[in-house]
């Protein structure tokens, strides 16, 4: 297709859209399978990637309400789509090419929070003696809150049921910051801190810290966790997935993320770069840990690739 991402930003000035999310709404309501998703469109508005299939520019043409062939949206170039455009909406092709054309700020600069939220599969180690050395695989879900802010919620399928921590999340320096309550278990807090991200935010890496609720002492501790961002898509199927891994089972954990709907096999190292991160020795005295930035330069790009084409 010709000047896609000029046709995406034509459609969001033309439909009032305040962002990629929005726009992905129209995308659902016309097409609740349509492959237009916000992640996606990040890299699509970035010239970084483009629509596979068909089904995109086909939506397109249905959303904008275009009386015209997908072969046309297709083949026709940024200034002949925005007169038809123009022409349905009752504006001027010069304002709609404006919108199109100006410098824009990168989501990084603008927004962090747009390109933080997500669907992430959470692993750490597992602190109830009866799974000791084991990972729970769990869930992190990151929001946009009614402010200006981000809002999460964590989540494990313990023995004696789902258990969730709620809380604000917000970048304190160079790291992110979630501030977690479960009000469930006696309003226990969970603290999770990671490496400040980079767009696309595919992976967060850093440690888990509060009290042990599976124990009987539950003693404070401190993990590190890998939240690896899966497709929206995947809320479902993620939430139920949610649990204590089997022994090793880590080491083939992209097996678990492929049911989740990544393309793992973009990256056959993505086993390896995630164990490291989870498992690396530390470099100096027993009882002090911190993330190994080596392991976290191999699982983020390891992970970026599953989200760029």
């Amino acid at each position: 297709m010709k000047d896609f991402a000029a046709k995406l930003r034509i459609a969001m000035a033309a439909l009032a859209c305040n962002g990629t999310k929005e726009l992905a709404a129209r995308f659902r309501a016309v097409n609740p399978a349509t492959d237009f998703d916000a992640s996606r469109a990040y890299k699509w508005l970035a010239n970084l990637a483009r629509p596979r299939g068909s089904g995109v520019y086909r939506d397109l043409a249905v959303v904008l309400d275009l009386a015209l062939p997908m072969e046309w949206v297709l083949g026709s170039d940024a200034g002949a789509f925005a007169e038809a455009v123009a022409a349905r909406y009752g504006m001027t092709a010069a304002f709609l090419l404006a919108q199109a054309t100006r410098e824009r700020e990168p989501p990084a600069a603008s927004d962090p929070n747009q390109w933080i939220a997500g669907h992430f599969a959470t692993f750490c180690h597992s602190q109830a003696p009866h799974y000791q050395g084991r990972v729970t695989r769990g869930s992190m879900v990151i929001a946009r809150d009614r402010g200006n802010g981000m809002v999460a919620t964590y989540a494990q399928n313990m023995p004696f049921g789902r258990a969730e921590a709620v809380g604000p999340v917000a970048f304190a320096g160079a790291n992110l910051v979630f501030e977690l309550r479960a009000p469930a278990v006696s309003g226990v807090m969970q603290y999770v801190i990671t490496l400040r991200p980079s767009p696309p935010a595919s992976v967060l890496l850093g440690y888990i810290m509060g009290p042990a609720t599976m124990h009987p002492s539950q003693p404070p501790f401190a993990s590190r966790i890998v939240m690896v961002r899966v497709p929206d898509a995947a809320a479902e199927a993620l939430a139920a997935s949610n649990r204590y891994l089997e022994a090793g089972e880590e080491r083939t954990a992209a097996q678990d993320l492929a049911r989740l709907g990544l393309p793992v096999e973009r990256t056959p190292g993505l086993d390896a770069a995630l164990v490291a991160a989870l498992r690396s020795e530390p470099s100096w005295n027993t009882g002090s840990d911190r993330f190994p930035l080596d392991a976290a330069e191999a699982i983020v790009t390891a992970c970026d690739a599953l989200w760029f084409e």
